[in-house]
């Protein structure tokens, strides 16, 4: 009907006109496309390296404000504003491009991976803005230097409804985001995107339910131009509606941090690791059935497959290579096919040794576990070992190599007999292992309380030390590899007596093979 058609708009004012015909929505369209290239690139990039897998729960979406909204704008805005150049618009209207962030779970954790991302690209040449985020929301967390913007209305007549006496104070606004404001750079230019000095954007983060707010405040807005303020009961439903917003977005961000602990938060000390994994899924299964399903019908418990000694090493050795999540755990056990095929598994990994062992059964999971993250990540290629050890350091590191292959082989005597019987090295080499098996100027060495025995036992143990840095660049050394684990720390730090009074293989035998020393 004719009476349903909105009243026409108000008469531009000319530094409006002015100011529009000087605006592309094409430019501006490349701007924001531009930016959104660039942003989901570097999430990309970032989940693999930055979060370590971790991933980055949202989408993202640009555009340029069209001409016949940014005019509407304008001519709404300047009864406020009083705008006297076109510099005074540029000042006042910052998203002419625009990148919105949708986030499923509005987390701590996601709004400080999307800071991350912001400064990879912007540096700290970044202007934030909160609007309309709860005091008790942990995203304050992200930015402890700023305070709160005035919380944006959905739609700004509400304050011009409110001056008219419609006798109704809007309590609860339903709008709630993060705004990152930043300049394009010439570097960020492109085929299609050509940078010119005032290119900027604006980068909305806000929640999958602030998204659906914000997109039926466009038209709420309009609609409120066009016929007028809206009437209290209108504004109490409007109300009411961001009310919902709002606890919608608490509970989300609730939930995105109990899943984020549950999945991604980095496990720090060892009695929480061990919780996490004697009750994960995949460990409970094999508790709760009472057998392996490997086909031989054997029955073990869980609590059989990790030991507490295993489990302290495995912990160590997650933490090391900054894999010690809770989903990382349950990727590594899956990696060696735990629980359904490890017997197969198992039999492939320990055949991989050079020297063959026979770990007990409690050390088993965790010695292929580590064995297994080792290979897949090539590190005997691509670990560069530290030049930088002190002789101490260097002795403690050998020794703790030695007792871990005493610990994982079972027995002092069962690693006696892979040392002596089928690793080859040097009769120099092996008086040097020797010297770090049972010489009693460990102790010197080890405490540096006398430094000239120190002295003398460095010059006897430094052909030991080069044959442990070339084991571990052979991927299928067994000595190599306890060694690697020794530098990343996973042998226990123990007092130096303590050491000296476990590691109990003795001095080799000469029966073993001998490399010439030419």
């Amino acid at each position: 009907m004719e009476d349903d058609e909105p009243p026409q708009p108000k008469q531009t004012p000319a530094i409006v006109e002015r100011f529009m015909q000087t605006y592309s929505p094409s430019h501006f369209q490349h701007i924001a496309s531009r930016a959104h290239d660039l942003i989901t690139s570097t999430l990309t990039m970032h989940q693999r390296t930055v979060f370590r897998g971790e991933a980055l729960d949202c989408r993202v979406v640009f555009r340029a404000k069209s001409h016949q909204s940014l005019l509407e704008k304008l001519i709404r805005r300047y009864s406020d504003k009083h705008y006297a150049t076109p510099d005074d618009i540029w000042a006042d209207v910052h998203d002419l491009a625009g990148v919105r962030i949708i986030l499923n779970t509005p987390s701590k954790d996601q709004h400080e991976k999307v800071k991350k991302a912001m400064e990879a690209i912007w540096g700290k040449d970044v202007t934030v803005k909160l609007h309309g985020i709860s005091s008790t929301s942990s995203v304050h967390a992200v930015f402890p230097s700023l305070g709160n913007d005035a919380p944006k209305s959905t739609h700004e007549s509400m304050q011009k409804g409110r001056k008219k006496g419609n006798g109704y104070v809007p309590k609860q606004l339903g709008y709630q985001g993060v705004h990152y404001r930043v300049a394009m750079r010439p570097e960020h230019a492109c085929q299609k995107y050509k940078w010119t000095p005032n290119d900027r954007v604006e980068i909305q983060v806000l929640s999958a339910l602030g998204h659906v707010w914000a997109e039926a405040g466009h038209d709420i807005q309009y609609k409120a131009s066009a016929y007028g303020p809206p009437s209290a009961e209108e504004e109490r439903i409007l109300q009411a509606v961001g009310g919902l917003i709002s606890s919608g977005d608490l509970l989300l961000e609730q939930y995105g941090d109990l899943v984020h602990e549950r999945t991604y938060a980095k496990m720090e000390n060892l009695d929480r690791f061990r919780t996490v994994l004697l009750n994960m899924d995949i460990v409970l299964e094999v508790q709760e059935t009472g057998r392996k399903r490997d086909g031989d019908g054997t029955n073990s418990s869980s609590n059989d497959d990790f030991a507490p000694e295993g489990v302290d090493m495995m912990f160590r050795f997650l933490v090391s290579t900054g894999k010690n999540s809770p989903l990382a755990l349950r990727k590594a056990l899956q990696g060696i096919g735990y629980p359904d095929t490890t017997k197969e598994r198992f039999r492939e990994i320990l055949a991989s040794f050079n020297p063959h062992i026979e770990p007990p059964e409690g050390l088993l999971t965790p010695l292929c576990l580590m064995r297994h993250a080792m290979s897949e990540a090539r590190w005997c290629k691509e670990e560069k070992p530290r030049a930088d050890y002190s002789r101490s350091e260097k002795c403690r590191k050998m020794m703790e190599a030695l007792l871990l292959l005493q610990t994982f082989a079972d027995c002092p005597e069962a690693a006696k007999r892979s040392l002596s019987h089928s690793i080859d090295m040097t009769e120099q080499e092996r008086d040097s292992i020797n010297a770090m098996l049972s010489s009693e100027r460990r102790l010197e060495c080890l405490t540096g309380e006398d430094a000239h025995i120190s002295d003398i036992f460095s010059l006897k143990m430094a052909p030991a030390w080069s044959w442990f840095q070339a084991q571990a660049a052979l991927p299928e050394s067994m000595c190599g590899f306890f060694f690697r684990l020794a530098e990343l720390g996973v042998a226990k730090a123990l007092e130096v007596r303590v050491l000296l009074e476990r590691l109990s293989i003795g001095e080799l035998s000469e029966t073993r093979r001998l490399r010439s020393n030419l």
